[in-house]
């Protein structure tokens, strides 16, 4: 067979593909060839399958799209019989002279011609046939299709053979199979007409021969009963109260002595093995604060907007200790310098090396704090405060979807807002966070000199600190700290050190202030006031006594307070009274009174009737506003929200990125039929209603893989979406289709009668939603759905795994698929691609999406965009790029954000395509109706489910006031659809077995 390009042979011993020896399962870009019973199977992506027995039986399977393109024995393919069937020239041929023009010879093969010669004797139907065509045990298949001509080439081909008994056994076995096999094709279900006389298959040890089994049979690794999508085959199999031992390969065997598989090992049945699991530990949680842990950022060196941790402060209420941590390895007690070891109030600080400083208490929280290459601190919490914490940690809920909640309750996407709704400093600037590509910024590198530098000198014996401009204006503690002389580089005479390492003189010192670095003779504003850098201080212009402050406001001023009182840095406003304040510098300014509080818009309210803060924006007690796609309200702070039911969503889209319903986001690019979600799951594994299935296929030569089709089983129906068209197929009595289907020109949305939502973009992308009455039934691929996504890899054996690798492979549907055993870095396999990927996604991170990034962090989407762009580079660049845009503007749109980011240089889309000469009905939206009337909803009542999505709409006049969406035109009056879908025009003639009469 030649194949894409490929050669592969295959004889009863052996299987080639381009000249090496393959051992199947094998795969490769293009080509896929496994073993399916007794037979051997070569798939190709483009859409053909051909299956050969070893023996005398060989099918071709083909796409639709190769209809009206084929030549050969196998015919035309172009819908008609008879017509045209054998013929190069478009009449008719002699079939004998064709098949002779279509013999083609092998390397080392000879063929022989004979003349076809009619025996008249063998026309007469064989009784043996008609006895086991006409069997109970095939009884089905007279149903589905003629068996008269089964019984002739039966007949036929049993008296050619007829010489010898074991030729004629073998040509009447093999009508017979085929008979059997068109049978199970055309939906019909054969049972064994095979016994010890007729026909014998003899299978291995332990199992039994079908006539009609399951290609999804149950085994150790998946035993579920897999409602398969494919129709059954003959071969053999296990009983069926055993599963196929894929584990160890012993055969069939009962379900409970199959072994496990987890991270690569096999363990056997009853085994106990250690996972990350935590035991949780019972107790009583004081509802009050007991700790806070602050952590101070500033300027790192001179870098624009880049800051860095400097100070942890951990603050222990009930023993009013305040430990301070600073990145220079220096530790504070209550102000007091601290030597490590040190152990006060039941809180043990030591430095086990240079580099970690750990701070451990009695409360069940440690502090492991880095001091070397730059400062970050990792916090322990004991298991007793899930669900109690909050900041910038996140609230220790398991819930990674919730933890960007600000102290008003609110959750949000801005990472800028976020940050700031938990700063401890009233005082602290509001800087938005610049979404940019960390590529593309400049890094500053630390310099380190072995040698002293030119401005320094040697001193062989150093016992005290080292004059640095910072010590000019700001207190440095250790130098009250004597240690034993060492020997280093420090700075000349009247010379003082900088932070980046060099000694100057004191003119030239830089003055610090709220992690600001002041050039000496530059001038900044401190609290409202003047101030230049003079010889490493600001000197400032005389500070005003009293300050005018609206009303019920006062002026409070930091000069005439004792030391330790606290200024407007720790004003208590609607937005932080919740918020600790670690204060080091007192700040004179307007504040309210004790019993109230600061509303954030310049004056004081009562604390039951606070503002609350959206987006930047202060809103009044009780007034109103749309925070997503919920109408909410502002009561004392906390926001109170519209309480519908959100419906969960799964996103798969572009090469291999995963959205799970608890949102968790990963890559996979595994090649075979997968199970992205099903509810045969946990206890339900043998009672479940419905499978949603992906099949992935490559979409460049980096490894990459796309969602080639999607699967949808429910009931006896099956629903195939693939390559912008779908099939539907009903396998029972059951008339009703589960399926309400919509069409937008870009996406199809299909509501299923479970209350499944799914929207198609009829290429590689699927969103699937579910309703919360799924919640803790589902597993797949995409998640267990119960609201933690730290658990969503759950394999099918039901193990909780950290390895996407290990979770991807166990959920795919056919054994015969390989393994996948790495995931590709596109990027790095097509480096001149990646700059060209950066600057097209980078739309993602403008302007233009702004107003959706407080809503749905970009972060994840660019990145996605980013690898999918350098993966697909075989042709459909510019596919993957708009695909990876457009379900990031559709995740914007499902909270309620409309973006119109497309234009006729960037994926545009021709609406007029559609339009008919003359007319001009048809126009892009962004955010089209996510209801209409249409033939199939003449009524244009929806379900609150459908949501909007971008597409091509139709502006229907009054005398059209349909949408029919099969010919995507507006009509006055509907026609009809089948059980299938398929839609007739008014007056057309439906056909239905409802027609027929027997007689």
């Amino acid at each position: 067979m030649k194949l894409e390009g490929h050669i592969v042979d295959v004889d009863r011993s052996t299987i080639t593909c381009d000249g090496q020896v393959i051992q199947t399962p094998f795969q490769n870009t293009n080509l896929k060839i496994y073993t399916s019973g007794f037979s051997v199977v070569v798939f190709s992506t483009p859409g053909v399958e051909v299956t050969w027995n070893f023996a005398d039986r060989l099918q071709v399977k083909l796409d639709d799209k190769y209809i009206n393109q084929t030549c050969g024995v196998c015919g035309d393919f172009n819908g008609f019989p008879v017509f045209n069937e054998f013929s190069d020239s478009g009449g008719m041929e002699d079939l004998e002279l064709y098949f002779l023009k279509n013999t083609l010879k092998g390397a080392h093969e000879t063929c022989y011609q004979s003349a076809v010669e009619i025996i008249p004797e063998c026309q007469i139907v064989n009784d043996t046939c008609k006895a086991i065509l006409e069997s109970s045990e095939l009884s089905t298949c007279a149903n589905h299709f003629d068996n008269e001509a089964f019984m002739q080439i039966c007949s036929y081909t049993n008296c050619l053979c007829g010489e010898s008994p074991e030729l004629s056994q073998f040509c009447f076995c093999s009508a017979i199979t085929e008979y059997a096999r068109q049978c199970a094709i055309a939906s019909g279900i054969p049972e064994n007409w095979r016994n010890t006389e007729t026909c014998p298959i003899q299978c291995p040890a332990s199992m039994v021969y079908k006539e009609c089994g399951t290609s999804c049979e149950r085994s150790c690794s998946n035993q579920e009963l897999i409602a398969c999508d494919q129709s059954c085959i003959m071969g053999c199999f296990c009983p069926n109260d055993t599963v196929y031992d894929d584990v160890k390969e012993t055969g069939c065997i009962q379900a409970s002595e199959c072994y496990c598989k987890y991270s690569g090992q096999i363990y056997p049945p009853g085994s106990f093995i250690n996972t990350p699991c935590q035991n949780c530990d019972h107790g009583e949680v004081c509802q009050n604060s007991l700790f806070t842990v602050h952590g101070e950022f500033k300027s790192c060196n001179q870098n624009e907007g880049e800051t860095c941790l400097t100070k942890v402060v951990l603050s222990l209420d009930d023993t009013n200790t305040i430990v301070v941590i600073k990145n220079t390895g220096e530790v504070l007690f209550n102000s007091e310098t601290a030597e490590l070891p040190a152990y006060i109030n039941n809180v043990t600080v030591f430095q086990p090396t240079t580099f970690y400083i750990i701070v451990d208490t009695y409360l069940g929280l440690r502090l492991d704090i880095q001091l070397i290459p730059i400062m970050q601190v990792y916090i322990n919490l004991n298991t007793t405060y899930s669900d109690l914490t909050c900041g910038l940690c996140g609230n220790y809920n398991s819930k990674q979807q919730d933890d960007f909640t600000t102290p008003d309750g609110m959750t949000v996407q801005d990472l800028s807002i976020f940050t700031y709704s938990w700063r401890s400093l009233q005082t602290c600037p509001h800087v938005p966070v610049v979404i940019t590509d960390p590529c593309t910024n400049n890094f500053m590198n630390a310099t380190y000199a072995e040698d002293c530098d030119s401005s320094m000198r040697y001193q062989e014996l150093v016992a005290s600190c080292q004059p640095t401009c910072k010590s000019l204006s700001h207190h440095d503690p250790s130098c009250s700290v004597n240690f034993i002389p060492i020997d280093g580089c420090v700075c000349k005479k009247d010379t003082y050190l900088t932070e980046d390492g060099n000694c100057v003189t004191m003119k030239r010192c830089p003055c610090y202030y709220m992690g600001d670095y002041i050039n000496p003779g530059e001038e900044t504003s401190k609290n409202g006031i003047i101030c230049t850098c003079i010889n490493g201080k600001l000197e400032c212009e005389a500070e005003q006594e009293t300050k005018d402050c609206t009303s019920p406001m006062t002026y409070f001023n930091c000069s005439v307070v004792p030391e330790g009182a606290t200024g407007i840095e720790c004003l208590k406003s609607c937005q932080n009274q919740d918020v600790p304040c670690y204060s080091t510098d007192c700040i004179s300014g307007c504040v309210c009174p004790t019993d109230m509080l600061a509303d954030g818009k310049g004056g004081c309210v009562t604390s039951d009737t606070c503002t609350c803060i959206h987006n930047d924006i202060i809103y009044d007690h009780k007034q109103s506003t749309r925070i997503g796609c919920s109408m909410c309200t502002c009561n004392n702070q906390k926001w109170d929200c519209e309480n519908n039911d959100i419906m969960a969503e799964c996103t798969v889209y572009g090469e291999g990125n995963y959205i799970t319903f608890d949102q968790k986001q990963y890559r996979y690019n595994g090649q075979c039929q997968y199970t992205l979600v099903q509810d045969y799951c946990g206890y339900n594994v043998l009672n479940g209603t419905f499978r949603i299935m992906s099949e992935n296929t490559k979409c460049g030569t980096s490894g990459t893989t796309c969602s080639k089709s999607i699967t949808v089983l429910i009931n006896d129906f099956r629903l195939v979406l693939s390559d912008g068209n779908m099939q539907l197929t009903n396998f029972g009595d059951q008339l009703d289709s589960p399926f309400q289907i919509r069409n937008s020109s870009i996406y199809l949305i299909i509501k299923v009668s479970n209350g499944i939502v799914l929207t198609w973009d009829k290429k590689t992308s699927i969103i699937i939603k579910v309703t919360p009455s799924f919640q803790n039934k589902l597993c797949g691929l995409c998640g267990n759905y119960d609201g933690n996504s730290l658990n969503d890899f759950n394999t099918r054996g039901h193990f909780q795994v950290a390895d996407v690798i290990e979770f991807g492979n166990s959920w795919k549907l056919y054994p015969t698929c390989p393994e996948i055993t790495s995931i590709p870095e596109p990027c790095e396999m097509n480096p001149f691609r990646k700059t060209w990927a950066q600057r097209k996604c980078s739309i993602i991170l403008s302007e233009v999406f702004q107003p959706c990034h407080a809503q749905v962090d970009p972060s994840s989407y660019y990145d996605a965009c980013v690898k999918d762009s350098c993966g697909c580079n075989e042709g459909g660049d510019c596919d993957c790029f708009c695909t990876a845009v457009a379900m990031y503007a559709q995740a914007c749109l499902a909270q309620c954000v409309c973006v119109e980011w497309r234009n006729p240089n960037l994926c545009p889309v021709f609406c007029d395509y559609y339009n008919r000469e003359g007319n001009c009905e048809w126009h892009y939206r962004a955010c089209g109706p996510n209801c209409m009337k249409t033939c199939q909803n003449p009524s244009g009542i929806c379900s609150p489910e459908l949501f909007k999505v971008e597409g091509c709409y139709p502006t229907c006049p009054d005398n059209k006031p349909y949408f029919e969406e099969t010919g995507m035109s507006c009509v006055e009056v509907c026609g009809c659809y089948d059980q299938k879908g398929k839609y007739y025009h008014p007056g057309e003639i439906v056909l239905s077995c409802n027609n027929c009469e027997s007689w």
